[in-house]
């Protein structure tokens, strides 16, 4: 599940609070941080306590399907399932699209067409927060998601490129730098072409009939995550990863790596084969009625597996404490 540092929070707050966007893309919706925290403060710090009353359009992009719950359908006016990349030059503008730790999980080429795409869709301001310096290792999750991992370093100076920016820096609770920024945004109908004119009329206000949404994007509601047999599929298997005896053994693995057990890498190795064959299976499993669940028969095993890498876990570290009382 994607999540992020807090120290910027108040800040990118005061700053949605500032501009008072009437839209908002969250793109890497995560575990739906900023839809919530600007559906609080858009709309029911405005007295619109009710659901029926929210004004604010916030509309989100994830690529990883398993980190959707019911909370984003609740929350999301819309959510786009894809690589943001490839999404967003398909979507129309926004008052503020926001960008919370997702930049560096592009190469850096990719990254920056993101950017500059963002900056085209919105009309106020692409905000973006991103680790700065290269002490920011990161690889695929826990749970399978690649889109998870790192992939570029980033610098203050490398958004020098974006004339008119507001800049702020914070620290992490490890010291390390990350960065918040302001871009102003271009967004007309006339810059986002054809799609663009469909979704914007001449006040610059979205104007796009619930048939074009329809055929640009798939909508989500809380029901549709089991609804929609293909996403169940792909939720399925990523949620191999998240069974509590997959937990408990990707935990128990990592305590022996620490521990410099000779063992480990093979059994690493084995392991992650064992998950990617698993999930391999779900891909290639027709839809049908069998609704959103981790397949029965690779529960069972990673149960059986999670309980005998504990074993192996405790013998090596009684092993290893007779060896040290020798």
């Amino acid at each position: 599940m994607g999540t992020s540092n807090w120290q910027n929070i108040s800040y990118c707050v005061g700053v949605l609070r500032r501009l008072q966007p009437k839209s908002v893309l969250d793109i890497g919706t995560g575990f739906g941080r900023w839809g919530v925290l600007a559906r609080e403060f858009l709309d029911v710090w405005e007295g619109r306590e009710a659901r029926a009353l929210w004004k604010t359009r916030i509309e989100g992009i994830e690529a990883f399907p398993a980190c959707l719950t019911p909370l984003h359908g609740y929350i999301y006016d819309r959510l786009h399932i894809g690589d943001a990349v490839e999404v967003l030059p398909t979507l129309g503008a926004y008052d503020v699209v926001y960008m919370g730790d997702v930049v560096e999980h592009q190469t850096k080429t990719r990254a920056y067409a993101l950017v500059d795409e963002a900056i085209r869709h919105a009309r106020q301001s692409a905000i973006v927060t991103i680790p700065i310096g290269d002490n920011w290792p990161q690889e695929m999750g826990w749970d399978g998601n690649t889109y998870h991992a790192h992939r570029s370093v980033w610098h203050l100076e490398d958004f020098d490129r974006y004339p008119g920016a507001i800049r702020r820096t914070f620290s992490d609770y490890r010291g390390r730098l990350f960065l918040v920024t302001e871009l102003p945004g271009q967004a007309t109908a006339h810059a986002l072409g054809p799609l663009g004119e469909a979704f914007m009329d001449d006040r610059g206000q979205d104007a796009a009939p619930q048939a074009l949404f329809a055929r640009v994007d798939e909508n989500l509601s809380c029901h549709a995550l089991t609804d929609t047999p293909e996403l169940g599929l792909d939720l399925s298997g990523a949620l191999l990863h998240q069974l509590p005896s997959a937990i408990e053994l990707h935990r128990t693995l990592a305590d022996l790596e620490a521990e410099d057990q000779p063992f480990v890498a093979p059994l690493t190795a084995m392991v992650d084969s064992l998950f990617r064959h698993f999930v391999a299976i779900e891909a290639a499993r027709p839809p049908g009625p069998q609704g959103l669940a981790a397949p029965p028969h690779a529960v069972e095993v990673i149960e059986r597996l999670a309980a005998a890498v504990s074993s192996l876990a405790a013998h090596a570290r009684s092993s290893t404490h007779a060896m040290a009382g020798d």
